[in-house]
């Protein structure tokens, strides 16, 4: 068996190596000098990024060693390790100069073609409600929204460099909002779009505020799909979904809709209404639960239409809607325009929105 993998060709010998465990790699690269090279590139394709110390050692290491950088395909870069535990209350996140700079310098390798950039899946606007029992909490996870989108914005300005040019594949993990309209049409933002044949959008939850009546108007998907469809002039793989990582909140379901915002059924008009959608037609409005109500909700006219907070959130629900209705012609626009049309089979298009 030995010998005949010897008389393989060179490409060969890297495919096969490159399903090898980690440990069988690197004992391969010390039994056979003509494995050697094959078992070198296998086992320096793929770099992760941890923010410690040890972990920036072993990356500035291999950046920094000539013939190893070159094997160097895909990065992955991570602002917690992996297997950190995360509590809420517990002060926002900070990454050292060290990390920050090890993120940037990820430009420096020559044969880059693919970069992730992985949050936590722990996210939060920092105004929701989060119901455990009967009481209502303030959920503040460490990785706050102007946590994620400085880096977020450093890793594009990264990639948007001459000499990171050659990276065609980009995975945001755990994002938590793309549809910051500054962000997306920066003009580091749009040089790195442009070129991309792949980009995968992995959300973590939506940002949104807990008191819709101060801005009934959500952020809408369509507006990102239209706008990767006409700027992404190179997309031939796109793919949005909840985190690869995160089983997400809502039971089993590994997909994303866009309709789905966190704290939906507890209630984003938190001084007052409560929405329920009852599943058998229009949302309903109620009052918060009396002290000591147990089973039944007894639900009130003066909380529906006709009433002034009664119709804002009609409006709400209405818009909802209608943004669903643009949100899947839009992606069914940029799955033709790249030539990944829907399958005929396909009965509801909205479940396209997360599938992997």
């Amino acid at each position: 068996m030995a010998s005949g993998i010897l008389q393989l060709p060179e490409e060969l010998r890297c495919n096969i190596a490159h399903h090898l465990e980690k440990e069988d790699i690197c004992s391969l690269r010390l039994a056979s000098k003509q494995l050697h090279a094959a078992a070198t590139q296998a086992l320096f394709s793929f770099v992760r990024l941890y923010p410690y110390k040890e972990s920036i050692s072993r990356y500035n290491s291999i950046l920094d060693h000539e013939e190893l950088n070159r094997h160097v395909r895909h990065v992955e870069l991570n602002t917690l390790d992996t297997d950190e535990e995360e509590q809420e209350v517990s002060g926002e996140a900070e990454l050292d100069d060290e990390c920050l700079e090890a993120f940037k310098l990820v430009r420096k390798f020559p044969n880059l073609a693919s970069a992730t950039l992985r949050f936590s899946k722990n996210a939060t606007s920092g105004n929701s409600w989060q119901g455990f029992g009967h009481y209502m909490q303030w959920t503040e996870w460490p990785e706050t929204y102007q946590f994620r989108q400085s880096i977020l914005q450093s890793f594009f300005k990264t990639l948007a460099r001459p000499c990171a040019s050659k990276v065609k594949d980009v995975c945001i993990d755990n994002i938590q909002n793309m549809n910051d309209v500054h962000f997306m049409k920066s003009e580091p933002t749009l040089k790195v779009l442009s070129r991309l044949t792949a980009l995968r959008l992995y959300i973590a939850t939506e940002d949104h505020d807990a008191a819709p009546e101060c801005n009934l108007e959500m952020e809408d998907w369509s507006r990102i799909f239209h706008h990767i469809r006409t700027q992404l002039t190179s997309l031939r793989h796109f793919r949005t979904g909840t985190s690869t990582r995160w089983m997400g909140r809502y039971d089993d379901r590994h997909y994303f809709h866009p309709s789905e915002y966190e704290d939906l059924t507890i209630g984003l008009y938190d001084d007052r209404y409560q929405i329920f959608d009852m599943g058998i037609g229009p949302c309903q409005y109620t009052d918060r639960f009396p002290r000591g109500l147990n089973g039944h909700l007894d639900f009130h006219e003066r909380d529906g239409k006709g009433t002034v907070d009664g119709d804002k959130w009609w409006a709400f629900v209405q818009r909802l809607e209608e943004q669903g209705r643009e949100d899947r012609d839009a992606l069914v626009e940029l799955l033709n325009a790249i030539g990944q049309p829907i399958p005929k089979d396909t009965e509801d298009v909205s479940n396209l929105m997360g599938r992997k």
